[in-house]
């Protein structure tokens, strides 16, 4: 337990981790997916797709403290077998590392679009993945500060926001419950795909300071606020653009802001992507921990370091030969999100239930805080 002495994070660090995690690239693009689904009625799916998910988080924390000095790659074979447990691992692993291809595909395409149209897509990606592969080889807990700095950057985008829709309508919002509960319910599968990514919550749990109970209340404060900053989000995208014109606007908040002029900064949009830029960074570098930590307890022969490099220069292949087309990426998300359903919300489930039936528990009793 040394390794994990040495990177004890707090629970503030743990939460800003999460919401660092959670908040990426669909920030851009939520709006639009829940509107083609639910049409102004999308905020009502984004609240209850977030007390969803808290109630499998609840479910994610059963799980994680019945095994509270070991992370999810680590129990998953004491639960099923050595056998079964390396196939769920090598499936998580490869999860993770599809998730991250799909941020940088994505990431790419819209930097791309709206600030570097000549510059070649590897270039972009190469840079990306070598910032990750930097912050990644070292330690969580320089990671969980980077996370915590960073983060006062969350607040600005909100300001920018409220600035750029104080001319909305409230009246497209109306009238409510119109789109039908089957279409709100869509939109519900929509918003929870934007909430994936709790993965890191299991990875994180016996490097946190603090008893179960303490844990829980910041896991359910890092869902609420995520929740929160997404509604923010499409609220005002609706309230700005209405149901008319939102269908044809496939980056809402990108336009709403491009509208908009401060006396200093003339594009408010380039100013928002470049703070926006950074909370994606960190999400990629998240999947990247989730994928090395993975590769290195099944391969505990291959260093931590060398996991990283490996897993980081399997992303460049992946983001180099993958075809480029909106069409391919679209078609590639959605796989990678309804994996995210089975891998990210089903998997863990399904493991809490089994230890639940078969009793297995891990021996606890030497946390960090029982230890000091």
């Amino acid at each position: 337990m040394t390794a994990v002495k040495n990177e004890m994070i707090s629970r503030r660090q743990y939460f800003f981790f999460i919401i660092q995690t959670l908040i990426g690239v669909g920030v851009l693009t939520l709006p639009f997916n829940l509107h083609e689904v639910a049409k102004q009625d999308g905020w009502i799916s984004l609240l209850i797709g977030g007390v969803l998910v808290q109630i499998v988080l609840f479910m994610m924390w059963g799980l994680a403290k019945r095994f509270p000095d070991q992370h999810l790659y680590e129990y998953i074979p004491t639960i099923v077998g050595k056998v079964v447990g390396g196939l769920f691992n090598a499936v998580l692993i490869l999860y993770s590392l599809a998730v991250a291809a799909v941020i940088l595909l994505l990431f790419d395409e819209m930097i791309r679009t709206w600030l570097l149209p000549r510059t070649p897509y590897w270039i972009i990606s190469l840079m990306f993945i070598a910032l990750g592969i930097y912050l990644v080889s070292g330690n969580i807990k320089v990671m969980a500060r980077l996370y915590v700095f960073v983060s006062v950057l969350l607040p600005v985008l909100v300001v920018l926001l409220l600035f750029a829709a104080k001319d909305g309508h409230w009246i497209y919002l109306f009238p409510i419950g119109e789109s039908g509960f089957s279409s709100i319910f869509d939109g519900v599968y929509q918003s929870s795909l934007s909430l994936l990514g709790y993965l890191i919550v299991l990875l994180l749990f016996p490097y946190t300071k603090g008893t179960p109970k303490q844990k829980l209340v910041t896991i359910s404060f890092a869902n609420g606020f995520v929740v929160t900053f997404y509604f923010i989000t499409v609220l005002l995208s609706f309230i700005y653009f209405g149901t008319v014109e939102m269908k044809y606007v496939s980056e809402p908040v990108l336009y709403m802001l491009k509208a908009v002029e401060f006396p200093i900064i003339s594009r408010i949009d380039m100013f928002f992507i470049s703070i926006w830029i950074v909370s994606v960074a960190t999400t990629l570098c998240s999947y990247l921990l989730l994928a090395s930590k993975g590769m290195n307890h099944v391969f505990p022969k291959i260093p931590y370091e060398r996991a990283v490099l490996f897993i980081g220069l399997a992303l460049f292949c992946i983001a180099y030969f993958m075809p480029k087309d909106a069409e391919w990426l679209n078609v590639i998300d959605d796989y990678v999100s309804m994996a995210g359903i089975w891998t990210g919300v089903g998997l863990p489930i399904f493991l809490w239930l089994v230890s639940l039936v078969f009793r297995k528990k891990g021996q606890g009793g030497t946390n960090y805080e029982n230890r000091h």
